[in-house]
């Protein structure tokens, strides 16, 4: 009996600070996914605990560099240079990136920063009525086409799974 040897492709999803997750994985790890979908990533943490500051009404400076200095000693890492804008350039594998264009934590600005890191064949879908949020439950039709494109693109595009 012949047995056939299927390789399951491996396409890793995250939403906020999961991609962050995703990207330092890969650029730090050296892992190898045949694609990721990154939705609402963030460029830099520091920004991100900024603008969480100040959408309560807190003075960011210098509660937001203490509140990560902190954080970094208490679990022995540094918070400062955890920045996915930076690990985006070891990005060698399709990429599909997902962002609300209604953000208030995460700005277009940033965004196409780190779209721009990537090192990949790369596409970004903006929800032009979505924020910082599961982008599914605000256009459910928008996602899941975006989604499905982008997985037809990687059939297409040869991928041997």
């Amino acid at each position: 009996m012949e047995t056939f040897n299927v390789k399951q492709p491996i396409i890793l999803y995250g939403v906020s600070m999961v991609n962050a997750a995703i990207l330092k994985a890969i650029a730090a790890e050296n892992i190898e996914p045949d694609a990721i979908i990154l939705g609402i990533p963030f460029a830099r943490f520091i920004d991100v605990i900024k603008k969480r500051l100040k959408a309560i009404n807190i003075p960011s400076l210098p509660l937001a560099e203490m509140l990560i200095f902190w954080s970094s000693i208490h679990h022995g890492f540094n918070g400062l240079a955890h920045n996915p804008v930076t690990y985006a350039q070891q990005v060698r594998c399709t990429t599909l990136l997902l962002q609300g264009k209604e953000d208030k934590l995460i700005d277009m600005a940033e965004i196409n920063e780190l779209f721009q890191n990537l090192q990949s064949q790369k596409q970004l879908v903006t929800f032009p009525a979505a924020g910082h949020q599961l982008l599914v439950t605000v256009d459910k039709e928008l996602w899941q086409n975006s989604v499905e494109n982008f997985l037809k693109l990687l059939v297409f595009a040869g991928k041997s799974w």
